[in-house]
């Protein structure tokens, strides 16, 4: 038989002294950036370098044409590696069909967060090479060589 559940009061106390304006300075006047709570500076510069490092190693094996948007690569900057995990946070609010419709112009996927902030093809490089370990260093015997040194960090 169905009965409905029992109801308790929660009592949450207010303490007098903020918890966050003492943890982060100037929290009151300013927003805080949470992502710098897990994506530090080190792990942004890890990042960056071995995408950058990626990139040259898949460019030196590979013969190219011209015409590869892969052989197009400029070496990336944390700034960018910033954006660019900004906007696959944002992708992961904002679904749509397929990664093209997020450049798209048309009214019905009309949005300019992605255009303004990287280009289709930039980004899908950025995808394509995305890295955090270096390929030359791989232990036989470690399953985890790929992501351990961004766990170590995080």
């Amino acid at each position: 038989m169905w009965s409905s559940p029992v109801q308790q009061n929660i009592v949450f106390e207010y303490f007098s002294e903020d918890i966050i304006s003492d943890t982060v300075p100037d929290a009151r006047h300013e927003p805080i950036d949470f992502s710098n709570l897990f994506i530090d500076d080190s792990v942004l510069e890890m990042m960056v370098t071995e995408t950058n490092r990626n990139a040259h190693q898949v460019l030196g094996q590979k013969a190219l044409s011209p015409e590869s948007f892969i052989a197009n690569w400029i070496d990336s900057d944390k700034y960018e590696i910033r954006l660019f995990l900004g906007l696959v946070i944002w992708m992961g609010l904002v679904g749509m069909p397929t990664l093209d419709a997020y450049w798209r112009e048309s009214v019905i996927y009309n949005n300019s967060v992605a255009s303004k902030t990287m280009t289709r093809n930039r980004f899908q490089l950025h995808l394509r090479l995305w890295h955090f370990a270096d390929n030359t260093a791989i232990e036989p015997n470690d399953r985890l060589h790929t992501i351990r040194d961004l766990a170590n960090l995080l």
